[in-house]
């Protein structure tokens, strides 16, 4: 019942449709997750936000267009300011180098729990020098690259030889 000429008419809601897909699916690709850690939301979100855009511009409704890119800019610039101020979890891993005996295990531990660190896993090594290895965690709204007071405090220690701190930056590390 349709004539030839009916196969020319298009459903314009197609284009739309499929641009918000492949961007959609452009989109999870910017997202990484590592561990407890995922990157990438924020700009899987720009990039679809700036694909509506450009289909309200596109549809010649430039107001709304114009509007939706500053309302973007708006809480985009306010994220960038609050996201500073969040608790995020960070790792590291803390060594200390001593004289054989000479720092007691619990002892350490009770500095390290004093300043809301926790332990993940703990090793020690016994011979002419004792190591004692820790992997850490703690919430912090700064970043890992700061030299946290704990290792000052150790390093203070009577029979401290050595120290070493190595933060684990955010996906930098497998889980």
């Amino acid at each position: 019942g349709k004539t030839h000429a009916s196969f020319s008419v298009m459903d314009t809601l197609r284009f739309p449709l499929g641009i918000l897909s492949g961007i959609g699916f452009i989109g999870a690709g910017a997202i990484v997750r590592k561990g407890k850690f995922v990157a990438g939301v924020t700009t899987a979100a720009t990039l679809w936000l700036i694909t509506v855009v450009g289909l309200i511009l596109g549809a010649g409704y430039l107001g709304t267009g114009a509007a939706v890119v500053a309302i973007a800019f708006v809480v985009l610039a306010a994220l960038k300011k609050i996201e500073p101020l969040i608790f995020t979890e960070h790792r590291g891993d803390l060594r200390i180098e001593s004289d054989a005996q000479c720092i007691r295990n619990d002892a350490i531990e009770d500095v390290i729990h004093a300043h809301k660190y926790k332990i993940v896993s703990a090793g020690i090594a016994q011979g002419e020098r004792q190591v004692l290895c820790y992997s850490l965690i703690w919430h912090s709204s700064t970043g890992p690259e700061k030299i946290p007071e704990i290792v000052t405090i150790l390093a203070a220690r009577d029979g401290v030889l050595n120290i070493e701190w190595k933060p684990f930056h955010a996906g930098s590390e497998l889980e």
